[in-house]
């Protein structure tokens, strides 16, 4: 048995976190799938005849929810490959038959969005603007007609496009829950159950999950680190037999997360900047100065930041700024 394991330390037959994408992990029956409240609730939308958009980033979900919907009868489109074909008449041609000239028809094959009353449809994140218009032509001519409930999914940039037609702007918009802590670390350890031969030992220490998790935004984000560190892992067993779980002293030498985790912190700050940026605007504010941002950023975000940050941060969110005589910023 131990001849055909992957990791034999940890009795893993396989890498558990190499299918982090949902197209992928469709076609392998080993993933194992969470079914959390969001699946019950988009669930009861479709009993009850409720149509939506549910927007989220790419990486949070949507593909696994779409096909767990699937998996329980519901008509969910991926593609155009899942829709409907047509054979229809476009044009005539003549041809010469045991001495007399007939008339046949000539049929071309086209794909139609499927006359079903009720559809769910994910939208694959890399379409650009023209097909996501060719999706929605196809929806709206269906509308008038069948289709009586759609739940939608798509990511930001998408929404941007879609809510420009009133069919799907009329739409309820609801945003995809962000994986708590609770879900990944589920996710981790259904994983590793599933990959793992009876007897199977955690290649992470509970520390190491945590870190992980902190560090993800979306659940992909969190299996691509974790395939990372046990790809690491791996590797350096060809050198010298890893016999025991990694800790947290281990994964702070790997340069890859240092990364991430600098990167999150970027990304943090911008976003507490935002924060602040929205609800001095809804106060009606149009310039604000630099100390006044650093004031606020340390007493109710709890960050501490130098006029050069900010004003480093501010440039690179694309923020007008002025000397009057110290630095403002206009917030619109």
């Amino acid at each position: 048995m131990t001849s055909r394991l992957w990791f034999p330390a940890f009795k893993l037959r396989e890498n558990p976190f190499k299918y982090s994408d949902a197209v992928v992990e469709l076609s392998v029956p080993t993933v194992p799938s969470i079914e959390g409240d969001f699946l019950i609730r988009i669930g009861s939308f479709l009993g009850g005849g409720v149509s939506c958009i549910v927007v989220g980033n790419r990486g949070v979900g949507k593909s696994r929810l779409a096909a767990q919907l699937r998996s329980k009868g519901e008509t969910v489109l991926f593609s155009k490959s899942d829709w409907e074909t047509r054979d229809i008449e476009v044009g005539e041609k003549k041809v010469q038959a045991f001495g007399e000239t007939k008339t046949e028809e000539i049929v071309e094959t086209v794909q139609v969005f499927p006359t079903k009353t009720q559809v769910v449809v994910d939208l694959p994140d890399d379409l650009d603007r023209k097909q996501v218009r060719d999706w929605v032509s196809a929806i709206r001519t269906r509308m008038r007609t069948h289709l009586t409930t759609i739940i939608l999914l798509c990511n930001d940039e998408q929404y941007n496009v879609l809510r420009r037609f009133d069919a799907i702007a009329r739409l309820p918009r609801i945003d995809f829950p962000r994986a708590d802590k609770k879900f990944l670390t589920q996710l981790y350890n259904d994983r590793i159950k599933a990959f793992g031969e009876p007897g199977f030992v955690s290649p992470f220490r509970p520390e190491v999950v945590d870190r992980l998790t902190e560090l993800s935004d979306t659940p992909r984000a969190f299996l691509q680190l974790c395939s990372l560190v046990l790809t690491r892992m791996w590797i350096d067993n060809l050198r010298e037999e890893v016999k025991e779980a990694c800790g947290l002293d281990y994964i702070d030498g790997i340069e890859e997360l240092k990364e991430v985790k600098d990167l999150k912190v970027a990304r943090n700050e911008n976003q507490l900047l935002r924060t602040v940026v929205d609800a001095l605007r809804k106060e009606g504010r149009v310039w604000v100065s630099a100390q006044e941002l650093v004031r606020i950023l340390l007493e109710e975000q709890r960050l501490s930041m130098t006029s050069e940050r900010l004003g480093r941060l501010m440039k690179g969110l694309g923020y007008t700024r002025r000397y009057n005589p110290d630095a403002e910023y206009r917030l619109n």
